[in-house]
């Protein structure tokens, strides 16, 4: 299979990738070769599976996106030499990113291979890709494609409902072995370490102040961020106490080793100042590496959200109400001070672990291609 990505996966820092990191290492060792960028001064990740790959590289992120359409002939080219030369069966496009998937597109149309689009938000609907090319691109797509792959039921749901389109649901594969679920006798008595991990960007600004003003009423309880936003930003924001952490780590192993120290970690899905589709279907990769940390997740989502309804159907994590401070007060009182909330909050993310395990992911990848 030849997979068309914005990054390559050893130097990737998108979410995106990640779900492309733990895809290549459950298909491992099956051939396949990935074509994707890579900006010189990203730091390269030690991976433990092998593919072979075509890298493009950029020497300014200033203006990425314009760099990726102008690129998008060398694309192709690396493309029709790979499938000539390895006899790929197909091409698999991992998206988000408009220039990508247009290479693919001209690609598929030049080899005449099957098209896999590996779609992980919505297109259209996010509004901020390239216009018209959105609207003339998305239904060739999907015309063309001899199966559209989404990384989650909401975005399948939501294609079926809005555009009537039949698409395979192909989950991120849990990058490596869960740790055991830490139990409360694990944590320090009467203190609780809350793990944020990610960007801190405008679709969770809402949460995390709220959060921090929480924290402030709780002795022995602080927050440690994971996240490559300086602390002067996180300051700025109104995001930082004395007894806060912070550190920037880009590695998935040895941020889950980090994550799995913590008490609890805080995902907070708000969609802000608009209520988009894309907030609505969303469940990050970073929500599966929580779960592999082995740690509580505690989520703060709109019930009408798929990251809040799918945890609440398999019955994970602790849910509070969306946008309560009171909530969010007595659920972390609670996983502080009762050890039998605590330990079913975190034993609770097994359930997850077979819906994510990479055999799973394997088959069903497999069974789409057919």
């Amino acid at each position: 299979m030849l997979i068309i990505s914005q990054e390559l996966p050893q130097f990737g820092n998108y979410s995106t990738t990640s779900v492309l990191r733990a895809l290549l290492r459950s298909l491992s060792p099956e051939v396949n070769h990935v074509i994707g960028f890579y900006y010189r001064g990203d730091q390269k990740k030690s991976l433990d599976f092998r593919y072979t790959y075509s890298a493009v590289p950029f020497f300014s992120k200033r203006a990425e996106r314009y760099y990726r359409f102008a690129m998008i002939p060398l694309v192709v080219f690396f493309g029709i030499f790979e499938i000539i030369k390895r006899k790929h069966k197909g091409i698999l496009v991992v998206f988000p990113d408009d220039a990508t998937l247009l290479s693919a597109y001209i690609l598929h149309l030049i080899t005449r291979k099957p098209l896999y689009p590996y779609l992980m938000d919505l297109y259209r609907e996010t509004g901020v890709w390239a216009k018209p090319l959105d609207r003339w691109l998305q239904p060739r797509i999907f015309r063309k494609a001899a199966r559209v792959l989404v990384i989650n039921e909401g975005v399948l749901e939501y294609y079926e409902h809005q555009y009537g389109l039949e698409t395979v649901c192909l989950p991120m594969a849990l990058p490596q072995v869960p740790n055991q679920p830490r139990l409360f006798n694990d944590k320090t008595p009467g203190q609780l370490t809350i793990a944020y991990s990610g960007t801190v960007n405008g679709a969770r600004l809402e949460g995390l102040k709220r959060l921090t003003e929480v924290v402030k009423k709780l002795p022995g309880v602080r927050i440690a961020y994971f996240t490559p936003q300086p602390v002067a930003f996180l300051k700025a924001q109104g995001l930082w106490l004395d007894t806060f952490t912070h550190q920037n780590i880009t590695g998935i192993s040895e941020l889950i080793k980090e994550l799995s120290k913590c008490d609890v970690v805080y995902n907070p899905v708000y969609a802000g100042k608009v209520d988009i589709a894309q907030i609505k279907t969303s469940f990050g990769g970073k929500i599966v590496e929580y779960l592999a940390s082995g740690v509580p997740l505690l989520i703060d989502s709109d019930e009408s959200f798929f990251t809040y309804r799918i945890f609440k159907k398999y019955e994970v994590g602790v849910l509070v109400e969306h946008g309560s401070e009171s909530s969010l007060e007595r659920a972390l009182r609670q996983l502080n001070e009762s050890e039998e909330f605590y330990n079913n909050a975190s034993q609770s993310s097994e359930r997850f672990y077979a819906y994510f395990h990479p055999q799973r992911i394997k088959q069903i990848f497999l069974e789409s291609l057919k």
